[in-house]
């Protein structure tokens, strides 16, 4: 196996912010990922006018440098909506996930309430439930 250096000491790995103190990881809930997103998509849509605004001046009078830091700001932004995007698809599912928990145990409590208890169980030992049960303890 080769050794691949994977740090370098004089490249700095930042947090990737949303904007200065918002960082992309902070969007806890599917509100925040929709503000970050659309925050995000108009701040890449201001970086690009800007950079095509550049792109139209006479090649001798444009600023490189800037025109480097401004794509490297986009390309930072671009990863920002990508953590921003899985964040928010991560928050949907947990909250599927809890819903449709939620849902079913709604829907047992209320055929258990109504179902004679040996119906139930039978239903249950049917399922298969009960060894799947027994094999995880």
């Amino acid at each position: 196996m080769r050794n691949v250096k994977q740090h370098i000491e004089d490249v700095e790995i930042p947090v990737i912010e949303i904007t200065e103190g918002w960082a992309a990881e902070d969007c806890k809930n599917v509100d925040q990922c929709n503000d970050a997103f659309a925050f995000l998509m108009s701040a890449v849509a201001g970086i690009e006018f800007q950079i095509d605004m550049e792109l139209i001046k006479p090649e001798s009078i444009r600023d490189l440098t800037w025109m480097a830091k401004a794509r490297c700001a986009l390309k930072f932004k671009k990863a920002a909506l990508q953590i921003v995007q899985q964040r928010r698809a991560i928050i949907s599912s947990e909250e599927q996930r809890v819903f449709q928990s939620r849902r079913d145990a709604k829907l047992l409590d209320h055929i258990w309430s109504v179902v004679p208890k040996s119906q139930f169980m039978d239903w249950i030992k049917g399922s298969g439930l009960m060894s799947e049960t027994q094999d995880a303890a």
